[in-house]
């Protein structure tokens, strides 16, 4: 990786982090009692984390292949197209239409299951979590389970996400597992 980027005849500094104006300060600071080598290294580093922290959280969306994903789905699938009262309550709550339930889906894919993790961490509001969720596309929308969350004979959390995996809400599903 490169510190400096080049188009045709120019040449672009990169965007100075906080945390790299600290490892270039510190160098100017410690100047020549500091080997030149270590300086560059620390540098360097610095320059190629950009200074995000190097925790990875890892999403995986768990298919069809298991009984608590069947059930779930059909949970899922009864928010999104009931005229019972909780259902209908449920789709008020969030701001959706009723949906045919041919039109949720089980989401399996690498594309979806970040963005999906990324949407229910905000909703926690924990941070970077790896997770193994249930993922189901309702419509346009989301509802995630988290594998960990589902407690079988009590339920677990549902999060809904909006189409740009905004969190919605988090409901308390009951006991359909």
């Amino acid at each position: 990786m490169s510190l400096f980027t080049t188009t045709r005849d120019s040449i672009h500094e990169p965007e100075i982090t906080p945390l790299t104006r600290i490892a270039m300060n510190y160098i100017s600071l410690v100047g020549r009692r500091t080997p030149r080598i270590a300086a560059l290294f620390l540098l360097f580093s610095v320059a190629c984390i950009g200074g995000r922290p190097l925790r990875a959280q890892t999403a995986t969306c768990i298919g069809t292949a298991d009984s608590t994903s069947l059930r779930l789905q059909t949970y899922v699938r009864r928010v999104a197209a009931a005229n019972d009262e909780s259902s209908t309550r449920v789709r008020a709550m969030l701001g959706f239409a009723a949906t045919d339930p041919t039109k949720v889906v089980v989401v399996t894919d690498t594309k979806t299951c970040p963005k999906v993790l990324a949407g229910v961490n905000s909703a926690f509001k924990s941070g970077a979590v790896s997770r193994s969720l249930y993922v189901y596309l309702i419509g346009r929308n989301y509802a995630a389970f988290d594998k960990r969350e589902i407690v079988e004979s009590q339920g677990g959390a549902v999060i809904f996400l909006d189409s740009r995996f905004v969190p919605l809400k988090i409901v308390l599903a009951p006991s359909v597992y």
